[in-house]
């Protein structure tokens, strides 16, 4: 068995938890189905989250601060290439094991004394001479029911679910969706995981078009956010704009004037 010394301190990133690192590890999957055409598979069984990929493999490099191929890809959630390794490690960090298939072999991540910086870093253990399959295999343990249900909250699209409802959402053609049931009042997603709750308004919204994010993706920029959201009611469906007239007040506080003029323009539509 051979191991790889990532130089990070346990200490980096106290306020990444467990939240953040199931969340990083479920957004390459998704990643993975768009850019290599492997669907990803997330189950919950005995304590343990299994995010699968079958028809690709991650190459050694992922270990690497800032190695990825998403960097610039628009089509895909993540664009830094740290969120495996901030994943594995926070998620060491707070007593959730983790056992990564891969092809052959076997990655376990761990904290270790460093001889050379004379610390505990995180390593990974790589056990070679497994099966070979052409797939990606991410398990995390000692996960409660009440988080699975947490998790399948903040993901909308977990376990086959789909958010186009027709009786719930209203989809707005290149931006996203307004989530209409009240459980989803003031939730806001990007590409169906949850991002920030914004308590003014009235719906949930989950974008689909790229968005300025922050770098820990726990807030949207508050201009982009809301001139999206103009944007996303503006070019709506004709069900949409009755939607927007008889129940929207998300935007009743005019902290954007573009917004104020869209949603003007639509009551003027039905209301000559």
């Amino acid at each position: 068995m051979s191991r790889i010394e990532l130089p990070s301190s346990p200490d980096y990133g106290p306020h990444w938890k467990r939240w953040e690192g199931v969340r990083e590890i479920v957004c390459n999957a998704y990643d993975a189905e768009k850019e290599h055409a492997a669907p990803a598979e997330i189950t919950f069984a005995d304590g343990r989250i299994k995010v699968l990929n079958r028809g690709c493999t991650l190459p050694l490099k992922a270990l690497l601060l800032g190695a990825s191929t998403k960097i610039g890809n628009e089509d895909t959630i993540g664009q830094w290439g740290e969120g495996l390794k901030l994943a594995l490690l926070c998620l060491t960090r707070a007593g959730y094991p983790i056992k990564i298939r891969n092809g052959s072999e076997v990655w376990t991540p761990r904290f270790a004394t460093s001889e050379k910086f004379n610390t505990k870093v995180l390593v990974v253990d790589v056990q070679k001479g497994r099966e070979d399959q052409n797939r990606i295999s991410v398990e995390v343990g000692n996960v409660t029911p009440e988080q699975w249900k947490e998790l399948r909250r903040n993901v909308l699209w977990l376990d086959g679910r789909t958010v186009n409802h027709t009786d719930s959402v209203l989809k707005g053609e290149g931006i996203g969706e307004v989530l209409l049931n009240p459980s989803q009042r003031g939730r806001v997603y990007y590409r169906g995981v949850f991002v920030e709750h914004v308590s003014e308004y009235a719906h949930g919204y989950n974008f689909e078009c790229a968005v300025e994010m922050d770098r820990d993706r726990r807030m949207i920029r508050t201009y982009d956010r809301e001139w999206k959201i103009a944007k996303l009611w503006h070019g709506s469906t004709s069900k949409f704009r009755v939607i927007a007239c008889d129940q929207v007040d998300d935007f009743r506080h005019g902290r954007v004037v573009a917004v104020q003029h869209h949603r003007v323009a639509l009551v003027q539509r039905h209301h000559p």
